[in-house]
């Protein structure tokens, strides 16, 4: 599709070749707002030289003050069943053998939980910032971050990732200390959640609820520590990533190079951008881990 203008004479000897004075040209319409702009701004510098009034642009409700654009986070729904189920089966999954949850807990549960669904790269916790709420993942990645200092500068580092059916649990959930970590979604998410003063009556009102949550910790503790072991049983960056693409296939279109290089053990971005494509291809030609 082509745009056609017809040019204004008068300013010949400040304007390039393409601009020819009196002329029709034909421009793309991809093009045509670069190349209006290049000659508004040719336009306004050679009316200057001769001592032409300085066009301006007209611009629609210029006189109304400008709207502040405010983001709004989905607000919180009651949850779905399938998500109750979802949820219920991961408390489940906390115990080797048989798990029955307290009657009035699991009611509670059931009445203050909220879902919501939040786009990827949503930050549920900030540096510094105090934690307002427990979350379950339904759907979607979440990634820790510790927030450190070196020499002066904010650096960020990847620790834990956490997946579908997991709890996210912040640290100095009832401490008025800085909290070390940053929580940010890797993917978009459905998430279940309870306010942190919710729970922290909770915690004190049933005792099963302190269990699951240091059983929840653990496991975290734990599968982090497994893999960090795993990751140091492999030396070479083909091999680490390898493990890593058997562990999670998905892993290089929902994380990024830098979360990736942060878990397996301080990989560059370079250098996990340089073997990706032969990790994938050796994955899927079955070689394994």
């Amino acid at each position: 599709m082509l745009l056609i203008y017809k040019l204004q004479s008068g300013f010949e000897s400040k304007l390039s070749a393409s601009f020819l004075t009196g002329h029709y040209i034909k421009i793309p319409l991809k093009t045509h707002f670069a190349r209006f702009s290049v000659y508004w701004r040719q336009r306004t510098k050679a009316n200057q030289i001769v001592g032409y009034p300085v066009p301006e642009i007209p611009l629609a409700h210029d006189h109304l003050p400008m709207k502040p654009v405010q983001y709004r986070e989905p607000r919180l729904l009651p949850p779905s069943q399938h998500s109750l189920d979802a949820f219920h089966l991961a408390l489940q999954g906390l115990y080797a053998n048989g798990f029955e949850l307290h009657t009035g807990f699991g009611a509670q549960l059931n009445r203050k939980l909220r879902e919501q669904e939040l786009r990827r790269r949503h930050i549920l916790l900030g540096p510094g910032r105090q934690p307002d709420r427990v979350y379950f993942i339904v759907e979607g990645s979440a990634v820790y971050f510790l927030e450190l200092m070196q020499d002066g500068i904010p650096v960020r580092m990847a620790r834990y990732i956490l997946r579908d059916r997991s709890f996210i649990l912040p640290p100095n959930l009832f401490s008025e200390d800085p909290n070390p970590l940053s929580i940010e979604l890797a993917q978009d998410c459905r998430l279940l959640s309870i306010s942190a003063e919710q729970y922290g009556r909770m915690l004190r009102k049933y005792p099963q609820a302190v269990e699951l949550t240091n059983r929840w910790r653990d496991r975290v503790e734990q599968g982090w520590m497994a893999d960090q072991a795993e990751v140091a049983l492999r030396k070479s960056a083909f091999d680490r990533l390898l493990w890593f693409m058997h562990k999670w296939p998905d892993c290089f279109t929902v994380f990024s190079d830098r979360i990736i290089g942060d878990y397996l053990g301080g990989l560059s971005r370079e250098t996990v951008n340089r073997y990706k494509r032969d990790v994938i291809n050796a994955y899927r030609a079955g070689l394994m881990k």
